[in-house]
């Protein structure tokens, strides 16, 4: 673990920042018209944050031994996948605007965000997340636990990307339906 310490540490130092920056230009966001239900809202995060959980903590037992031996090739390489989806969550969020919210909203005036990064993907936030999950489970520990939490925050923005779609179809229609047919959810050229 001595050789994965550095790596470790940047990979904490990437998730600060990010965190700290996305809490802060909370304030960019404009007025909601219609909010996800508290239920649901409580469920998807429940999901996202015990799946965070599993990856970022160890928990003594046989699904913590690792798949994989810790490197610092392998452990660097969780780093620039995790800076690598938190930095493409940025862009889609500066690209995204007022419409971004940390809920499943529709915005007064909503408009429907289809270039940058959301000509590539639906929902680039909830993919650059994963990506950066992923990343930090290759840092932290390719095991069972780490992998459980990866699928546990899947399922988690997996749900919320279903409200939201839900809620844009019923404000924009077809012009969402067709949006849809062209651009894959969350893996570019897949899903």
């Amino acid at each position: 673990m001595r050789d994965v310490a550095l790596p470790v540490a940047v990979l904490l130092g990437i998730w600060d920042v990010w965190i700290f920056s996305w809490i802060i230009a909370a304030r960019w966001s404009s007025a909601a018209a219609v909010k996800q239900s508290g239920r649901d809202r409580f469920l998807q995060s429940s999901l996202i944050i015990a799946g965070a959980l599993l990856i970022f903590f160890t928990v003594i037992g046989p699904l913590s031994h690792p798949l994989l031996p810790a490197t610092t090739l392998l452990a660097w390489t969780g780093v620039a996948l995790a800076l690598a989806g938190l930095a493409f969550t940025w862009w889609a969020r500066i690209h995204l605007g007022r419409e971004w919210s940390a809920m499943v909203t529709l915005k007064q005036d909503h408009r429907l965000v289809h270039s940058g990064p959301y000509a590539m993907v639906r929902h680039p936030i909830y993919t650059g997340i994963l990506l950066a999950l992923l990343g930090s489970t290759i840092v932290y520990h390719v095991s069972p636990q780490g992998l459980l939490g990866l699928v546990l925050a899947t399922y988690g923005f997996v749900l919320k990307l279903r409200q939201e779609e839900r809620f844009l179809t019923e404000r924009f229609g077809e012009t969402y339906r067709d949006y849809r047919v062209r651009v894959p959810a969350l893996i570019p050229g897949i899903w």
